[in-house]
């Protein structure tokens, strides 16, 4: 029932229009999801329209291609020239997600020859902070499965971030962010390297709780928080998790560096995704409800 659907939408890819295209592209990223062995035939079709003029479709045509290679990485010829070729594009979400494709089909070849660390290096060159992040996100994950390979490039990532920058799209989906992430998950891979990459990321306690927050997160993975922060979060996490409100709570996160505010909510953040009981949760959502009234906290926990 589904190999039919497929093959109307490979139809539907070549056209005229825009829409039709791309409703197409939409519903074959949906099917291969689940179905990528039934999409090997139409490898060649992606591949065509990585040079779509609608940036979406290309967008996402990246995405099932990557995701065909990765899930059926015998059946097909490995896209890196295909990729490769979309680092020139002029749109940077485009380029950032070729990055990230090359890295994970890099991971899904592993013995393949046709790596090319240079790629990754001109991407954290390049004059989007989007593509940047994406280049740094996808060597955080290649260096679990090539260490040699990523290594030298360690010192251009740290770069990006010494001394700080103005970064485009602060909060949430801050370009930094998602850097800070990776030199975490690089200083669990290079432990001699862990030094370093702590430096920088102690440096970065600036105006935005998000960029506060997960800093923490990425010294918390290798493991370099301050001793004293941490007993002192760990005490403030203690009252607001206590069975009544606390005012001594409130106003100890309210007094705390930003440091230890930032550990408060990391370590709230995690109870969420490891309760386990059903009975926790009011605990936590009234720990929630007692600091959603402050202004950098509130913006972790809306």
């Amino acid at each position: 029932m589904i190999r039919p659907a497929v093959d109307t939408l490979q139809q539907c890819l070549g056209d005229a229009d825009e829409s039709t295209r791309s409703e197409a592209m939409l519903a074959l990223r949906e099917l291969c999801k689940h179905h990528a062995e039934l999409f090997v035939p139409i490898a060649d079709d992606l591949r065509g329209v990585l040079d779509d003029d609608n940036t979406w479709i290309r967008e996402r045509a990246l995405i099932v291609l990557g995701e065909i290679a990765a899930g059926r990485p015998e059946a097909i010829d490995p896209p890196f020239d295909d990729f490769e070729a979309c680092l020139a594009d002029d749109v940077p979400n485009v380029r950032s997600k070729a990055i990230l494709r090359l890295g994970s089909i890099a991971e899904t070849y592993p013995d393949a020859d046709r790596l090319s660390i240079d790629d990754f290096r001109a991407c954290l060159d390049d004059d989007s902070w989007t593509v940047c992040s994406s280049a740094t996100t996808a060597l955080a994950s290649l260096a679990e499965t090539h260490p040699e390979t990523v290594r030298p490039v360690i010192d251009d990532i740290l770069e990006l971030l010494s001394p700080s920058v103005e970064f485009i799209g602060s909060g949430p989906g801050g370009e930094q962010i998602h850097i800070m992430l990776a030199l975490g998950r690089l200083g669990v891979t290079y432990p001699r390297e862990a030094p370093r990459i702590v430096s920088v990321l102690q440096r970065i306690f600036d105006e935005d709780p998000w960029v506060r927050m997960e800093a923490t997160e990425a010294l918390l993975a290798i493991d370099a928080v301050d001793p004293e922060a941490a007993t002192a979060a760990e005490g403030i996490c203690a009252l607001l998790l206590a069975d009544d409100e606390s005012t001594e709570a409130i106003e100890r996160f309210v007094a705390a560096k930003p440091a230890v505010r930032a550990l408060v909510i990391t370590e709230l953040r995690s109870r969420v995704g490891d309760m386990d009981s059903v009975d926790e949760k009011p605990t936590v959502a009234a720990a929630f409800r007692t600091i959603s009234t402050i202004d950098d906290a509130y913006l972790h926990l809306s």
